[in-house]
């Protein structure tokens, strides 16, 4: 689409056709337009710690059903919620990536369109600096590192034994082989 029609696509008027109040409904749709965009990185920050602590109680369920005999079937059940859960959460990082890009994209044109453009200079600092991540890059990587975690205990718990619990009778296996140590000797 070449500039001039998204312009216009934009642009639902001229400053003529919409009369004196022009300039001051441009500014004053601009600053609300900016402040959705803000509150959607809000938004999108809640969602990441929200997602983080549901990985985090299901990390530490895993983890409490792993000393109690009889739950394997619960240990696999945990694991794989928390797979599916770190893969939603991977879906809501990238669709906020998406809506975050179309706001600012707009921001981006309406700047066109007046004296300074900060964002769109904003960006393009940020695009010419070496070592910068982009935010989602980083974001992406946590649900990944749950998603892996949550694979290594699925295949923990389908590996082990039907029933199998690491500590049982209050006695881990160090605290066993120290005690068949010293009756040996």
């Amino acid at each position: 689409m070449a500039e001039d029609d998204k312009a216009r696509k934009l642009l639902q008027s001229s400053e003529e056709e919409y009369g004196n109040s022009y300039r001051e409904h441009f500014l004053g749709q601009y600053k609300l337009f900016v402040d959705s965009a803000i509150r959607v990185t809000e938004w999108r920050n809640k969602a990441n710690a929200y997602m983080l602590s549901v990985n985090t109680l299901l990390v530490t369920l895993y983890g409490l059903a792993s000393t109690i005999e009889g739950t394997q079937a619960w240990r696999y059940v945990i694991a794989t919620a928390g797979i599916i859960v770190s893969l939603i959460w991977c879906v809501l990082v990238l669709t906020y990536k998406q809506l975050n890009s179309a706001k600012f994209d707009v921001v981006h044109e309406l700047e066109r369109h007046l004296p300074v453009a900060l964002f769109a200079r904003e960006w393009d600092i940020l695009k010419n600096k070496k070592g910068y991540s982009k935010l989602t890059s980083v974001e992406i990587a946590v649900p990944i590192v749950f998603c892996c975690v949550y694979a290594v205990l699925v295949c923990f718990t389908l590996g082990g034994k039907p029933d199998s619990s690491p500590v049982k009778d209050g006695l881990s296996p160090t605290k066993v082989e120290v005690r068949e140590n010293t009756k040996t000797k």
